[in-house]
């Protein structure tokens, strides 16, 4: 038998859990008639501090990933100091205009319609530096949630970028929707560059030279800047000025010293899936026909080349890449390192890769036939347009193509497939690499949390069009949307997807603690039926009532419960919404957010039954430990909840107690007492417990069971007799538990919080996966001598009494007659 603990979607919900057995089918056993007659029994309360001794609780241990491993002190569910847990972004069009508006940043939130110009083109969009070869990244330079739109520019010395063998400067632009900023960092970079060429001495597509990303690689809130021109490769603080890391990406450190293609490019991800950034930068061949990689990470005070290696495989050897981090694989949560370029003139390939100790193991490569005429450097972009609400896997635009990950191929030359073969499965070949992907209509789709591809079409040398491809509202993948765009003939062009109103989810980490829930009763077992003079007997001690025990073998075994969860958003979480997202929507996209490590943490196996002996009623009730981690809203949809906090709660393995009903009623602060309206017997009289008739109601009722035949109490000193139903079809059933908030009364005990506070809020349903052993048993008593006999059967169903909690529990009882 099992129990699978789920984590549900509500934010800032009291936990709801429903039983809802089918237990229509049961073995029966025998009976006799007998007489009955009812009372009641409670406990006393106590109003003396509450301790987690006294609950029986244990204090949960250190934290400790999926593996075993003790987690950092600083380890959280979000990552980075700083993380965006909801993207809310407008398009900004770097050295082009939206036609109709001579608009350089739009909004696409309506959906494929015409799109809101947020900001006209300023005089220093139209200034010469859009007339060089420049890309650009969205980037949070600031403590604040908003986002800029940072430009790396080189400025060929010639002023053309047209001759082999060039040299520049480099220049970074920042612009956060109203001003804009020409940064020289470290004091204007001059770059030897190879301009890349056809083969030939014709230099073409001077604008791959360049490459741009942003990432907290030094964890301290605010983006690091990484830039590649030609093989050339920088890390900028948030500053824009300080050079944190340089170095040509050639083995010997230097510029290439040929003319020949060697485009170099960077991303920026969680490569090592330990909730770090890192930059993975690529470097074309030079005289050889291999390119190479490398991954650069934080050491504590510098950025370090923490691993490096060659493009491809021995199927796939790529002469230059692209690269970009994705998540192809849902089922494992980790971030995959993909390089996308040339195989040779006519055919491209794709490389997934994943970290494992120190390395990037292949994983699968895909070899589609290319014209690099239309773009030598094949753009790649991972993006998800069925979104995070149905699939956390991945697809990967690359060259013109849409395709998706197969883990199960069995093969490294395969793993790749058209993402939509019943659809349209290519792009328009865009007029530069930059290729972007994020949730541009948000009040389009189903959750709000589709990501949709944006794409530069060139047309003639002075416009083209912005085109977006998702999914529509059918769920067909295709072209959603084009708006015409113009820009100059000798403009490049750029684009970038940015958060400059601060409508992003953004939270920074605040702190940690450990959290106890309330108690919450899961079940409550009465005592086996007993005449008072048989305490003495030796059939006594033997007297018992089970729940969950499997009886398939020789030997009783223990259920096996396996349970299971998912973080829950803190009672603060519903603000940051609100008016924008649906609870639902809410929990998936910053789910989609969560370091993987902290979605397996919450993993675990234990067995487990429930037992009480002759003479005492019991009850079962469960303490629930989080981790509670708080972070304070820099930006939201709603800018109300902006400061406040809110938290990601992590449930660990629920410890469940088993305790005699008077010393539960008892506990110190406990506000749950089981009384009569849930066990109306008296202990040693057997006709104090329900009729055969009300049994059956109650199990109606409920959809319970219970053994309508019965068994006749045993007579004589050491005897026994035993009742059972037992399921006898396999399924899935539901009982309750639940996690309470509670905002004062809060104890501190040993440096622990028992009872939570403001701030923890979760919704959690049990579940029971059972087979056909999975049953109920009662062990009764001998009935001596000078007692009447009496029929018994045991039973089982659910009640839900909100004079004692809000959620259902189970009761397993008896009939007597």
């Amino acid at each position: 038998m099992k129990m699978r603990l789920i984590a549900f979607a509500a934010a800032g919900v009291l936990v709801s859990f429903l039983f809802s057995c089918n237990m229509g089918f049961f073995q029966k056993h025998s009976s006799s008639s007998s007489s009955s007659s009812s009372s009641s029994s409670s406990g006393s309360t106590s109003s003396s501090t509450a301790t987690l001794a006294a609950y029986k609780v244990k204090e949960v241990g250190a934290r400790t990933d999926s593996a075993g491993a003790a987690l950092p002190s600083d380890a959280q569910p979000m990552g980075g100091a700083v993380a965006t847990a909801l993207s809310r972004k407008q398009l900004y069009l770097g050295g082009a205009t939206y036609a109709s508006s001579n608009s350089s940043l739009l909004d696409l939130s309506a959906g494929p319609s015409a799109p809101t110009s947020k900001m006209a083109q300023t005089s220093a969009d139209t200034s010469s530096w859009i007339s060089y070869p420049h890309a650009a990244t969205a980037a949070r330079l600031s403590a604040k949630g908003t986002q800029s739109v940072v430009s790396i520019v080189f400025i060929p010395t010639n002023g053309t970028g047209n001759t082999l063998g060039d040299s520049g400067t480099a220049e970074l632009v920042d612009w956060d929707g109203s001003t804009q900023t020409i940064t020289s960092f470290d004091s204007k970079k001059s770059i030897t560059v190879n301009w890349p060429y056809n083969g030939a001495s014709t230099v073409q597509w001077n604008q791959a030279v360049v490459s741009i990303a942003a990432g907290d690689i030094d964890g301290d809130g605010k983006d690091e800047i990484g830039v590649c021109i030609g093989n050339y490769f920088a890390v900028v603080d948030d500053d824009l000025t300080t050079v944190l890391y340089e170095s040509y990406l050639t083995s010997d450190g230097k510029p290439y010293t040929r003319d020949h293609f060697h485009a170099s490019c960077v991303a920026s991800g969680d490569v090592k899936n330990d909730g770090g950034v890192e930059f993975v930068t690529t470097c074309g061949e030079n005289t050889g026909t291999q390119g190479t990689y490398a991954v650069f990470g934080w050491s504590g005070s510098a950025v370090t080349k923490i691993v490096s290696g060659n493009l491809g495989g021995s199927d796939c050897v790529l002469r230059f890449a692209n690269v970009a981090l994705g998540e192809l694989d849902s089922t494992s949560g980790k971030q995959y390192v993909l390089f996308g370029g040339l195989v040779s003139d006519a055919q491209s390939g794709l490389v997934a890769t994943l970290w494992n100790s120190g390395t990037l193991d292949l994983k699968a490569t895909y070899k589609p036939s290319y014209d690099p005429s239309s773009n030598p450097v094949p753009p790649l972009v991972c993006f998800n347009p069925a979104g995070k609400a149905t699939t956390l896997q991945d697809d990967v635009l690359f060259c013109n193509r849409v395709v998706k990950y197969s883990a199960s191929s069995g093969s490294t030359t395969a793993g790749f497939a058209d993402a939509f073969p019943s659809a349209q499965t290519t792009i328009n070949n865009p007029v530069c690499t930059d290729v972007v992907a994020d949730e541009v209509y948000y009040n389009y789709g189903t959750m709000g949390v589709e990501s949709e591809l944006v794409s530069l079409r060139n047309v003639s040398g002075t416009g083209g069009y912005v085109d977006v491809y998702g999914l529509d509202q059918t769920g067909r993948f295709g072209l959603l949307q084009s708006l015409s765009v113009t820009y100059p003939s000798n403009n490049y062009q750029s684009l970038a997807l940015a958060d400059f109103e601060g409508k992003s989810l953004v939270l920074r980490y605040v702190s940690h603690t450990v959290k106890y829930s309330n108690p919450a009763v899961i079940a409550v077992l009465a005592s086996p039926p007993y005449y008072a003079d048989a305490t003495g007997t030796a059939s006594f001690g033997n007297g018992s009532t089970t729940f969950g025990t499997t009886t398939g073998t020789s030997t009783s075994e223990s259920a096996s419960f396996t349970v299971s969860a998912t973080y829950s958003l803190g009672v603060e979480a519903e603000a940051p919404f609100e008016g924008d997202l649906a609870k639902a929507s809410a929990k998936v996209t910053v789910g989609a957010s969560v370091t993987m490590g902290f979605e397996f943490e919450q993993s675990m196996e234990y067995t487990h039954s429930y037992t009480t002996m002759a003479g005492e009623d019991s009850v079962v009730y469960s303490c629930v430990p989080f981790d509670v981690y708080s972070y304070t809203i820099l930006s939201a949809p709603n800018s109300k909840s902006v400061g406040d906090t809110m938290t990601l709660d992590y449930p660990r393995e629920p410890q469940l107690i088993n305790m005699e009903r008077g010393e539960f009623n008892s506990l110190p602060g406990n506000k749950i007492q089981i009384g009569s309206s849930v066990l109306s017997h008296t202990l040693g009289i057997p006709g104090s417990y329900l009729k055969k008739s009300e049994m059956a109601a109650k199990c109606k009722a409920t959809s319970g069971m219970y053994d309508s035949a019965g068994s006749s109490a045993a007579s004589g000193n050491a005897q026994l007799t035993a009742d059972s139903v037992t399921k006898t079809s396999s399924g899935t059933d539901h009982f309750g538990s639940e996690v309470s908030v509670e905002t004062e009364g809060e104890v501190t005990a040993a440096f622990v919080t028992f009872g939570t506070t403001n701030g923890l809020s979760t919704e959690f349903e049990f579940t029971i996966g059972y087979t056909d052993s999975t049953e109920v048993e009662g062990q009764v008593p001998a009935v001596l001598a000078s007692d009447a006999g009496f029929n018994y059967g045991v039973g089982l169903y659910s009640m839900k009494d909100t004079g004692i909690q809000s959620t259902s529990f189970l009761v397993a009882t008896y009939w007597v007659e």
